[in-house]
């Protein structure tokens, strides 16, 4: 029987994974990266959206309230309520447009959608260039 196990999937696509600051390319030199995390889902999705969000704000980013602000673009998504899902995954295919102008930009799938189907995620968005299950929340940042 195959394991089960939580895990990091990630895909890097030419562009730095780790964006530091000056290196947004929306903002001046010194500036702060900036995050923007939509949450879909339960409870428990929301309280691990806060966690992630206070591990990058710990690491020097910034929160935004508006996708068109961010450098870096997270999707929380529960795997169990299917409307969340297809919702994420809609949301996401819009955002793509994004980095047309935008090269910089980073996007990435968080939560127990991201573990069941992290491969898979990848191979069908492929402008999403990580996907981090529930157990590897802490290495998001």
């Amino acid at each position: 029987m195959p394991e089960n196990k939580p895990k990091l999937v990630t895909k890097f696509s030419g562009r730095p994974a780790r964006l530091t600051g000056g290196g947004c390319g929306r903002k001046g030199k010194g500036a702060m990266p900036s995050v923007y995390i939509k949450t879909y889902g339960c409870q428990m999705n929301e309280r691990d959206s806060e966690q992630v969000a206070r591990s990058l704000q710990a690491r020097g980013y910034e929160l935004v309230s508006r996708e068109e602000e961010a450098d870096v673009i997270l999707l929380n998504t529960c795997s169990v309520r299917d409307m969340a899902e297809q919702k994420a995954l809609g949301k996401m295919g819009m955002l793509a447009r994004l980095r047309e102008a935008r090269p910089h930009l980073v996007f990435g799938y968080l939560g127990c959608m991201a573990q069941s189907r992290g491969e898979e995620l990848l191979r069908t968005s492929p402008h999403v260039d990580l996907v981090v299950g529930t157990q590897k929340f802490h290495r998001v940042a």
